[in-house]
């Protein structure tokens, strides 16, 4: 490619195997540093779907209670249903209640109550980014990622080219 005119951007910050051509080209380390440190990047690496996603396990869980007499019948019941994503954190969380109450007064009149609820709670990655498994689908030549805290960051290209992902 240099050979056909074609030349990098000047505003590039070159990193991993690229980074270590290019200091070695400029004789800024040694050849014998070069193949040290190739050798080192080949056995890192970074598990982005390891990172980014998860084995996703949903619960539902249910508790009724039943009862009454020859008059009065009644059932009542909650239950959380939890449904984890396959990219982290997305996670849904819905709880249910049931009141059934039935009643005979005399044997031609009968009456039934019933009451159903559920409220849902999400938690969604994508409320923070709108760009929310871009990560995993454009992952470039970046180096293993560094940790800091609960960020990984991502060295990127150019001074303001920094990237941060939260691993929750």
């Amino acid at each position: 490619l240099a050979e056909a005119g074609y030349q990098y951007a000047s505003n590039v910050t070159m990193v991993g195997y690229e980074g270590l051509v290019q200091d070695l080209y400029n004789r800024e380390i040694t050849y014998e540093k070069f193949e040290r440190q190739v050798d080192a990047l080949k056995a890192e690496n970074t598990d982005w779907f390891k990172l980014l996603t998860r084995d996703a396990v949903s619960t539902t869980n249910t508790l009724s209670v039943t009862g009454g007499t020859e008059k009065v019948r009644y059932y009542a019941s909650v239950g959380v249903n939890v449904e984890e994503d396959v990219v982290k954190p997305n996670l849904d969380k819905r709880y249910t209640g049931t009141l059934n109450l039935d009643m005979n007064f005399t044997p031609w009149l009968a009456a039934s109550f019933n009451v159903n609820a559920n409220a849902t709670r999400r938690k969604y990655y994508r409320r923070k980014s709108p760009r929310s498994t871009t990560h995993i689908t454009r992952a470039g030549p970046y180096p293993p990622t560094r940790r800091t805290g609960t960020t990984v960051s991502i060295p990127g290209r150019g001074a303001r080219a920094r990237h941060s992902i939260s691993t929750c």
